[in-house]
């Protein structure tokens, strides 16, 4: 007795069954990469500041990063740069304390994950894009000869699917590790790496925590909207429209403050930028309700 009704669209299927399908979908000729250059063109895909040769899905990416090649950022939020080679991918980085370096042909992706006991924690997995999780190798080589490159004895008919080799942390301490595995600097050491509780590609994907993985989202959401609110300032645009869709009291106090901080770093020769500086980001501070900042930042406007 309920009225249904829908419309039918005209568009393609495409089953993304492996990481090597996904990466050749994003960067190689496909509906999807013809429109991503398309949102090139009309400079809303990559952020201020970053220098990309790749491609940028759902990502806040700092100022000083650079994807090279075919490298693929997606469902990052990042304060610090990432440095993506050549076919590289960077998947859900964020609350990471130091610049984050990918090298070619890897995936690094971090994943928040609670365990069957309630143990809630971080895995960076890292593996090679051309890996098939079926078999023995791992970052393009034989497993066992990565595993003896580490100081780790491999256990004989293991894949990479079932190969325990991440340990669960904080987000710092999970990224220690994955420098570690990868063969970059790292203070990490193969004594933390055998103490450490360990998932595999299997049980972190099985144990990941979606409730996290969407309060992460929106999370995101809320920095890139800082960011454009950011962006908008500098370039003298009216920010009335964005104030109206604000997407919540943080990120409007998180731009006042950005904003603040870029008027404070002016010279005297530019006060009037400056000055025009400290009201909009009164203008933030007002319409999150922080009303004695922004009465503090008016005023500093009028002294400039």
């Amino acid at each position: 007795g309920q009225p249904f009704w829908c419309s039918t669209l005209d568009g393609d299927v495409t089953h993304v069954g492996t990481t090597r399908s996904f990466h050749k979908l994003v960067t190689e000729e496909t509906n999807f990469s013809r429109l991503y250059e398309a949102r090139q063109r009309i400079e809303i895909a990559t952020p201020e500041g970053v220098r990309s040769a790749g491609v940028i899905i759902d990502s806040v990416l700092a100022p000083g990063s650079e994807l090279g090649p075919s490298a693929i950022a997606i469902e990052c939020d990042l304060n610090v740069p990432a440095s993506i080679g050549r076919g590289g991918i960077l998947h859900g980085a964020s609350g990471v304390d130091r610049a984050v370096e990918v090298p070619d042909g890897i995936v690094v992706h971090q994943v928040p994950v609670t365990l069957p006991d309630g143990t809630a924690g971080t895995v960076v997995r890292v593996y090679g894009v051309e890996d098939d999780p079926k078999e023995p190798v791992w970052l393009g080589l034989p497993l066992a000869e990565q595993l003896a490159r580490l100081g780790i004895a491999a256990e004989a008919g293991g894949i990479l699917w079932s190969a325990e080799l991440f340990p669960v942390g904080s987000t710092a301490d999970a990224w220690r590790a994955a420098r570690w595995l990868m063969g970059l600097a790292s203070d990490y050491s193969l004594e933390e790496w055998t103490r450490a509780r360990r998932l595999s590609l299997a049980t972190s994907a099985q144990w990941a925590d979606m409730r996290r993985v969407s309060e992460l989202q929106v999370r995101r959401m809320q920095s890139a909207w800082e960011r454009t609110a950011v962006s908008l300032v500098r370039s003298g645009t009216d920010i009335q429209p964005l104030l109206a869709n604000a997407p919540g009291v943080l990120p409007l106090a998180e731009a006042g403050r950005a904003v603040e901080a870029e008027a404070s770093r002016m010279t005297a020769d530019a006060a009037t930028t400056a000055a025009s500086h400290y009201c909009r980001a009164a203008l933030f501070f007002a319409k999150a309700g922080l009303l004695e900042d922004a009465g503090r930042t008016q005023a500093m406007a009028f002294e400039r």
